[in-house]
């Protein structure tokens, strides 16, 4: 995806107000795009819970084009015990 197109989706999942709705907008930018890593993670930092930011770099981890660099996603986690999650998922 495009720099210039992710930034538009980005921004709408930033101004949806409950992270239902950001999941939703998320999941729908992911069913036709790829993304790198890096933008995972800037995305995983806009919810609010440990439970869907975990969700969502489950959720998008097959749907990255740099998948050998997926460890940064671990970076955008509140929680170690979320970093931690992912990495033995």
């Amino acid at each position: 995806m495009s720099e210039s197109d992710y930034n538009n989706y980005y921004s709408s999942v930033k101004d949806a107000t409950f992270d239902d709705d950001k999941m939703l907008l998320a999941k729908q930018m992911m069913a036709t795009n790829y993304l790198t890593s890096n933008q995972v993670k800037r995305l995983v930092k806009l919810f609010s819970f440990a439970k869907n930011q975990e969700d969502f770099a489950r959720y998008a981890y097959p749907k990255t084009i740099d998948q050998k660099n997926y460890y940064v996603v671990g970076d955008a986690f509140t929680f170690e015990m979320s970093k931690n999650s992912l990495n033995e998922w």
